[in-house]
């Protein structure tokens, strides 16, 4: 019987909707649909409509060569006929892509996406009609809701109850982080891309970008795959050695010469690289002269493709690779081919010595841009009617290639995939990361200065109550708007413990791997001092501290970006010194224990990229 009624159904609207096709300059003002249209230059044809009746509501489109239109069916019993006329191709889910050669009638089942593209050359008609079952339904249930939007200008925001997530549920996650003192600098959710949650904790800063850490791989992984859909590579399966043909290669054999791109993106290239003892063998390359030469000339520890090893300067390789197989920087790449489509500018990408980027890391981004990439691999590389990432490169590095050896986490092309929950995420050390989620249709970006963001992921989780829209609950909205309002404010100064001043002295210290040279601390009051700090490099900061538990933020540090400083008296001779670089990840500590002329100093950082002990001793008192 369902079978004979939509049968009946389809017949009926079919010979509706060939009706309208001649009628379009006839048809009346477009009633409030929301469907998404995107076409070339910004120039979208006339959306125009039908009014509601005879319990269907319908509507015609004429789509510009290189345009788009996308929606999907909601509840049970809502479905659409289309009628396409035109050169293109429709896509169902579930079903395969589709020519468009002929007027052509597609069946869309309830709750099912529904995409359209025109690739021909004329305009493409385009004719729906949808089933008003649920129309009486609508103030419960949700409307039609867009297949996408591209905030490459800025994103829509929403409430998250109108994305199917609980206010409420969200707010714990500021407790929770407020009670564990957890450093987390940023946190941003986009369900169906609405920006539910944008909160930043002090000292981060609003309008700053962060640095990515390893992150980058993805990105550098990304690049790749927009070489290869640009010809300027031909595949993952090309041999690293061939592309630096100018290059004596130390350490050569076989196995080396084996070596392709595809080993580089998935930790599998058999080069002799370690990830232990802070990245020794990241360090020992950024001491070299040339260090993509440094890499190539590593020996061979196993046979590529056998083994997964985490090595950083492999996929300095690959920027090597981007560079010379494009002309240009991974950076000057980026910014044509990935970050301009995109919208984003604010960007800081350092270089090596020859001016190649570095591939694994250190790309500073705003939190916000960082979620524009998510999007984009959320929807297979395609933005604005550009596949700007081919489809086949972002289904292929988002999957398994190589075991990490961890239970439950794979390995992609420069992703971290997770099948299971099925995510896969770029991430990088100190808690950045950019979590994409397809079947949530949802993207996360943390940052921060080494935390884990799943004790926090947690709470997101369990905020996902529907895939519908849920009444709005305005007193949840109001406390996490509170939270918000209230992370991004320094914390109340807790009571001044008594310190034993040592004002004024400067110390000349040892050598070590901060590479300073000499210090001063003058305490000026109970609440705040200030640190006289000399470099080996040159450089000379004065920078207030913060003794009253709350950092004090001053501007100038590495690529520009401010710096928070606080101290503490661990002891009557022992003051806990730390200087966090805030959006650059690195937070050192100093404990620093004075007797005499003498200071002896241990210095961390938080996420063990230096450990060290040396001394120094006061000069000119």
């Amino acid at each position: 019987m369902k079978q004979i009624v939509l049968s009946v159904l389809a017949g009926s609207l079919l010979l509706f909707c060939l009706a309208l096709l001649p009628l379009s300059s006839q048809m009346r003002p477009p009633q409030p649909l929301t469907l998404l249209l995107k076409c070339p230059e910004g120039d979208c044809p006339l959306l125009q409509g039908i009014p509601q009746t005879a319990g269907m509501r319908s509507g015609f489109v004429r789509l510009k060569p290189g345009g788009t239109v996308g929606w999907h069916t909601t509840g049970q019993n809502e479905e659409a006929l289309v009628v396409l006329r035109g050169r293109g191709e429709a896509r169902v889910e579930g079903q395969p892509g589709r020519a468009i050669e002929a007027p052509m009638l597609v069946y869309i089942p309830p709750a099912t996406r529904h995409n359209v593209a025109n690739t021909g050359d004329e305009p493409l008609e385009y004719v729906y009609v949808v089933s008003a079952a649920t129309l009486a339904q609508e103030q419960t249930a949700s409307p039609l809701v867009p297949e996408t939007y591209w905030p490459t200008h800025g994103w829509r925001s929403s409430t998250p109850e109108a994305q199917g997530m609980d206010s409420e549920v969200l707010a714990q996650a500021f407790d929770y982080v407020r009670q564990n003192q957890i450093p987390i600098h940023s946190l941003l959710i986009v369900r169906n891309g609405y920006v539910v949650l944008d909160a930043y904790f002090y000292p981060f800063q609003e309008g700053l970008v962060h640095d990515g850490a390893s992150m980058t791989k993805s990105i550098t992984s990304t690049l790749i795959g927009i070489a290869i859909g640009e010809h300027k590579l031909s595949s993952v399966l090309q041999p690293v050695l061939a592309l630096f043909p100018g290059r004596n290669v130390g350490n050569r054999d076989e196995r080396k010469d084996r070596m392709t791109v595809e080993h580089l993106l998935t930790m599998t290239s058999g080069l002799d690289c370690h990830v232990d003892h802070g990245e020794i063998t990241l360090r020992e390359m950024m001491q070299s002269k040339d260090w993509v030469q440094f890499m190539l000339d590593r020996p061979m520890l196993a046979e590529p493709g056998s083994k997964f090893e985490y090595c950083s300067g492999g996929m300095h390789l690959l920027s090597g690779i981007i560079s010379q197989t494009t002309g240009s920087s991974a950076l000057e790449f980026a910014r044509r081919e990935l970050f301009q489509p995109l919208g984003i500018e604010d960007v800081i990408w350092p270089s090596d010595p020859q001016g190649v980027s570095h591939g694994w890391g250190d790309l500073h981004l705003r939190p916000r841009d960082m979620a524009k990439i998510g999007y984009l691999w959320l929807h297979q590389g395609r933005w604005e009617g550009r596949q700007i990432v081919p489809a086949e490169w972002m289904q292929a590095a988002t999957h398994a290639h190589s075991h990490p050896g961890q239970s439950n986490v794979e390995y992609g092309y420069g992703f971290w995939v997770y099948p299971q929950r099925g995510e896969y995420e770029a991430l990088g050390r100190g808690g950045q990361r950019i979590t994409v989620t397809p079947a949530q249709n949802r993207i996360v970006v943390f940052t921060g200065g080494e935390f884990e963001p799943g004790d926090i992921g947690k709470f997101i989780g369990e905020s996902i109550k529907s895939d519908q829209r849920l009444p709005e609950n305005p007193a949840g909205h109001a406390r996490l708007a509170a939270a918000v309002s209230a992370a991004a404010r320094p914390p109340e100064a807790p009571a001044t413990p008594m310190s034993k001043v040592i004002s004024g002295r400067k110390y000349v210290v040892e050598a070590n791997p901060r590479g300073l040279k000499s210090f001063s601390l003058t305490f000026s009051g109970p609440s705040e001092a200030v640190a006289h700090l000399e470099s080996t490099d040159g450089r000379v900061e004065q920078r207030p501290v913060g003794l009253d538990g709350i950092p004090r933020l001053s501007p100038g540090g590495r690529f520009g970006l401010p710096v928070a400083l606080q101290g503490r008296w661990e002891t009557n001779n022992t003051f806990i010194f730390d200087y966090d670089e805030v959006a650059n990840i690195n937070s050192y500590r100093f404990r620093l224990t004075f007797v005499h002329d003498d200071v002896s100093i241990e210095l961390s950082e938080k996420t063990g990229l230096v450990e060290a002990k040396f001394h120094g001793k006061s000069v000119g008192n």
